[in-house]
């Protein structure tokens, strides 16, 4: 028993020797990091969270909000909804809760599907590489849209 705890004595002091106590600068130039967002909300909160209006209050492309026309959308319980061009002429949209909680946007007229949102506190974000660019689009659950050309039926 003697020889078992003077060994891992050892290893430890070993370990602790081999540490480094003090700081020194490392270059991060080449350090990249990614994190897959996994929502921890069932379906049916998922659901009643999206259900409502949103608008855009932000679009970033590469850090800088380049937002020009609000973009609003009413999503449905049943999964259908509505988009909303800045003239406020509605289009039909549909949505769908995939995988690891993420929403997505299927634009009815054009057959074009979005790429994944994350719901996270009381915004959807979507962030996409286009070429060189990452693009971000930040959209808001609102009470009412502030585009005042938008007839809700």
């Amino acid at each position: 028993m003697k020889s078992f705890s003077c060994f891992a004595f050892l290893a430890a002091a070993m370990m602790c020797s081999s540490v480094s106590c003090g700081s020194r600068p490392v270059s991060t130039d080449s350090v990249t990091a990614e994190a897959d967002v996994h929502n921890t909300m069932t379906n049916d909160e998922i659901i009643s969270a999206v259900t409502g209006n949103w608008e855009t209050v932000s679009e970033l492309v590469d850090g800088k909000d380049i937002m020009t026309d609000i973009k609003s959308y009413t999503f449905h319980d049943n999964g259908n909804g509505g988009y909303f061009d800045p003239e406020g002429v509605p289009h039909q949209i549909g949505w769908s809760i995939g995988e690891g909680g993420t929403i997505q946007i299927f634009y009815v007229e054009t057959e074009q599907l979005s790429g994944k949102y994350t719901l996270t506190g009381d915004e959807m974000v979507i962030t996409e590489q286009n070429g060189d660019k990452v693009c971000e689009t930040h959209l808001k659950k609102v009470a009412e849209f502030s585009n005042k050309n938008i007839k809700e039926s």
